[in-house]
């Protein structure tokens, strides 16, 4: 699959997009290559996921629930940590300046 998104259209404008929005590291080339996937215990990929809930989140909503309720529907169907770390700064991409 991987080797076959050269070829997809729809693929490629998406990472130019990326590209343009968040420069060289962006999340289309922040991604593990075949080789790397099966070099990787899949254990390390599982406690990976595990570890999202404890880190702090930011949510994007566009809608017509209040801020009130939109938390409460968080609250209800999210489970997090007890405590949140912060996102590492290192692997922040931020949007390039226009």
């Amino acid at each position: 699959m991987r080797k076959d998104r050269r070829s997809n259209q729809k693929y490629n404008f998406t990472a130019l997009t990326a590209y343009g929005t968040y420069g060289a590291y962006n999340p289309i080339r922040n991604q593990m290559s075949n080789d790397q996937l099966d070099k990787t215990n899949p254990q390390t990929l599982l406690n990976l996921l595990k570890s999202l809930r404890n880190y702090k989140h930011e949510v994007l909503y566009c809608g017509e629930s209040t801020p009130e309720e939109l938390v409460k529907i968080i609250d209800e169907g999210h489970a997090i940590g007890k405590t949140l770390a912060n996102v590492l700064k290192e692997n922040a991409m931020p949007r390039l300046k226009r």
